[in-house]
């Protein structure tokens, strides 16, 4: 009966397979022996199990759940044609967060770069582009209020499966009736990606800047006050410098204040929270 079978180490050499996995592998029902010798309780396998091993491996290369496999299994028959649309599937899941993490790269080297023409304490311009964001109400404002909307925002974006970005900081919107506090975090939303119905937007334009320690959006009217004597909107943001040598006690802030005539149908943030 063990004639032309293979014991259980012979196959994990053959498949370069260990002997715990294939051992798993027949415990979670995906790989019956062909032959268990009664007195000795040694498992043997054929040659013609060696592709379902290899396409065992082949389905935990991709990062599919194991235990799913079954599911292309009919019997003694293996479905090839799901198992690959399946690992495609995958595959270019995979593709797609290494392009947003080379993104990602590209606008943290970007910004790297830029700090390092800033002087500190000298406003400039910059010109940004429309930014997606999570937003949590800072009531009242006090730092423990808004380490706690950090917090909550780190949990919302894993719930809805977002790609964070690099900006988490305080905005703070005002007008002559109102002035609201946030906690926000930079989400990054590219082309095909469903946009959540929590996500808002920061407005593209030209922001007056200024970089240095120790200043929150509670500084923003004294550092560029002929804006907010000049609009009717005024949005100023709050975040950490992402510079080559980042100081974790004390880092290098970066103040961001745009100044709005009207409620533009495209400024959804404050058409949701000023209007």
């Amino acid at each position: 009966m063990k004639e032309n079978l293979f014991s259980i180490g012979n196959m994990a050499k053959l498949t370069g397979t260990n002997i715990k996995s294939l051992r798993y592998y027949e415990e979670i029902g995906l790989l019956k022996p062909e032959y268990t010798d009664p007195e000795s309780k040694y498992r043997y396998f054929s040659y013609q199990q060696i592709p379902l091993i290899t396409a065992i491996k082949y389905y935990i290369d991709f990062g599919l759940p194991l235990k799913q496999f079954c599911t292309h299994m009919d019997g003694q028959y293996l479905h090839c044609d799901t198992l690959i649309e399946d690992s495609r599937a995958i595959a270019e899941d995979k593709i797609r967060s290494l392009k947003r993490t080379i993104m990602k790269i590209d606008l943290a080297v970007a910004d790297m770069e830029r700090s390092k023409s800033q002087r500190i304490g000298v406003p400039f311009s910059r010109i940004m582009p429309e930014k997606g964001v999570l937003i949590r109400e800072i009531k009242p404002a006090s730092p423990l209020q808004n380490r706690t909307n950090i917090g909550n925002l780190l949990d919302e974006a894993k719930c809805l499966s977002l790609d964070m970005g690099f900006d988490i900081g305080s905005c703070c919107f005002s007008s002559d009736s109102i002035t609201k506090m946030y906690t926000f975090m930079d989400i990054h939303i590219v082309e095909g990606d469903k946009c959540p119905e929590s996500a808002h937007f920061f407005p593209a334009g030209t922001y007056s800047c200024v970089q240095q320690k120790g200043i929150s959006v509670l500084n923003a009217p004294s550092f560029f006050p002929e804006i907010y004597q000049a609009f009717e909107y005024v949005l100023a943001i709050e975040t950490e410098v992402f510079a080559c040598e980042y100081d974790t006690h004390d880092p290098l802030i970066e103040l961001r204040v745009i100044g709005l005539d009207a409620l533009e149908n495209n400024l959804l943030y404050i058409k949701n929270h000023i209007a």
